[in-house]
């Protein structure tokens, strides 16, 4: 057996265990009669962990160099204790025919519901997971049915409305199909009825996501020797793997890794220079920021060699990035369906999980292909905002998302003429980037409706 289908194997068991661990504590506080079947559940899964462990330990014997620890039982204090006053973690597991969830603080257990009806009917755990693929398909295309996004709404936040109306962050772990749900998007107003054209959540609160709750023992302090930042943008001639062609370079990324670069007074690595060799020479130097405008392939049946692309068909996968250590505060995937991997069992498999493992503290992904001009306004705000403020990450995206909202036409004219000059003086390359902005700009009208990203 190979080390990335041992590794799938692993990861796969592990967060098995991750999640009824968790769910067990909860249960455990509050007496329920589930405990005891879960208890059987968790003790066979700790079994299979332990085997795929030593599978994998016998096809790379450094694997435990690489990854995070295993988490291990986590009490629901321990993880508790390592919230952030203002911040509401929400936990969910649905199953046959109910759908539990559970709302902690940095005080404990705040609040626990169990769903046995969904849009007026019997809750039934395959037709839920339909209408949440369904709904996020059409979120995605901003065509959301109205009914189907409060009948969500009603079931996944409206049990917790007092407590959500109380906190400024809410983390977010979420179960199998709910790993794709953009909650930012559902419909939430505080002490008001769902059903009116009201704002979402993510209108109102900073939102952000834990593929397990017991993760939160395991992220790394913050590294004070990590400086600068790593910024990578449009990288010349990407192949996906396994093809022979390039893909379509992205334009607007190149512009807007300069923006980021400026902000942070550093050299970006653009075009032909994004090359492995000068990706991972930067890697070492400990960067705290990495922003990396490429693309990101996913490779579901071999994580470990999921990868983000890089210059004349070069890439950096997930196997080779949990060799070197990274002590970045934040790794940005900027580019297009970088997040989106295939559900195998409990978990999601995807580049962000992979990156997680390799040391970074946070992931900014998307959940479906973005344009590229509203995204690049997107990231110079995040990283100004950032800079600006030293609000964690996930509360400076909040914020630029908010500002890109409120982008008008002037606004947008005199970005993109400041990104005209930044493409260089060549009166070729100025006329074909004008007219990539044309045809970019013809595809929507405005920006009120923002890709959703997480982190």
């Amino acid at each position: 057996m190979g080390s990335n289908e041992a590794y799938r194997r692993y990861t796969e068991q592990r967060t098995i265990v991750e999640r009824l661990t968790g769910q067990l504590n909860l249960l455990r506080q509050t007496d329920s009669t589930d405990a005891d079947k879960l208890k059987e559940q968790l003790a066979t899964a700790i079994d299979e962990l332990d085997q795929r462990e030593s599978d994998l330990h016998q096809a790379c014997p450094r694997w435990q160099e690489l990854v995070a620890p295993q988490a291990g039982k986590s009490p629901l204090d321990d993880i508790a204790s390592k919230l952030l006053p203002g911040t509401l973690l929400l936990a969910y597991l649905f199953h046959d025919d109910s759908l539990l969830a559970w709302a902690v603080t940095i005080e404990g257990l705040a609040g626990r519901t169990s769903v046995k009806t969904f849009q007026g009917e019997k809750f039934i755990a395959s037709t839920f997971a339909y209408r949440v693929k369904t709904w996020r398909e059409q979120v995605s295309k901003n065509e959301e049915d109205a009914q189907l996004s409060t009948a969500l709404a009603q079931v996944l936040l409206e049990p917790f409305d007092c407590l959500i109306a109380q906190t400024e962050h809410l983390v977010i772990v979420p179960y199998a199909e709910l790993n794709m749900l953009p909650f930012q998007a559902l419909p939430w107003c505080d002490h008001q009825p769902l059903g009116r054209q009201e704002p979402t959540l993510g209108w109102q609160k900073s939102v952000s996501y834990l593929p397990a709750a017991s993760m939160l023992q395991h992220f790394r302090p913050l590294d004070q020797t990590a400086s600068d930042a790593l910024v990578v943008g449009d990288p010349e001639k990407m192949i996906p793997p396994g093809k022979s062609e390039p893909v379509p370079p992205l334009p607007a990324a190149r512009i807007g890794a300069r923006l980021v670069a400026d902000l942070y007074n550093v050299q970006p690595l653009i075009g032909p220079e994004a090359t492995e060799l000068a990706v991972r020479d930067q890697i070492d130097h400990g960067p705290r920021v990495i922003h990396l405008a490429t693309h990101g392939y996913l490779q579901e049946d071999a994580p470990l060699a999921s990868c983000v692309a890089l210059a004349d068909g070069e890439a950096l996968s997930v196997d080779e990035l949990m060799g070197l250590d990274l002590k970045a505060d934040i790794v940005v995937l900027s580019a297009c369906d970088t997040g989106r991997g295939k559900l195998q069992g409990s978990e999601l498999i995807g580049l962000a999980r992979g990156v997680l493992y390799t040391g970074a503290r946070a992931v900014i992904v998307s959940l479906w292909p973005v344009d590229d001009i509203p995204t690049t306004i997107l990231m110079q705000l995040l990283h100004h905002i950032k800079l600006r403020t030293n609000k964690p990450f996930a509360q400076a995206l909040w914020q630029a998302e908010y500002q890109l909202r409120q982008i008008t036409a002037p606004k947008l004219h005199k970005f993109c003429a400041v990104a005209t000059k930044l493409v260089g003086t060549d009166p070729l390359e100025q006329a074909e980037f004008l007219r990539y902005l044309s045809d970019q700009l013809a595809a929507y009208q405005d920006f009120g409706s923002v890709p959703h990203i997480r982190v």
